[in-house]
């Protein structure tokens, strides 16, 4: 549990959503986890009672986001586009 989070805010999601907010093909049903929605806000609006299952799933796609979005802003950083030859051409 993130630092901050106070010992009733898991269970209070997952009686608010018992069922996973996600749903994604493979999805248990029954939420078991507390996701953030927006990353890094602690807002209960911004929580979602999800399944182990969908949770990974989530987790991984705004983990890819975030890499892209790095390297985006440090090929930006380095004068080069991307839209281009190789090796930054």
């Amino acid at each position: 549990m993130p630092a901050g989070w106070s010992s009733r805010t898991v269970p209070r999601i997952l009686r608010r959503d018992p069922v996973c907010r996600f749903g994604y093909p493979g999805c248990l049903g029954h939420s078991t986890e507390v996701h953030h929605l927006t990353p890094g806000v602690e807002d209960e609006a911004a929580l979602a009672g999800v399944c182990s299952f969908c949770h990974n799933i989530e987790t991984q796609r705004q983990a890819a986001a975030a890499a892209m979005a790095a390297r985006r802003a440090r090929t930006l950083a380095n004068g080069r586009t991307g839209l281009g030859g190789h090796g930054g051409e």
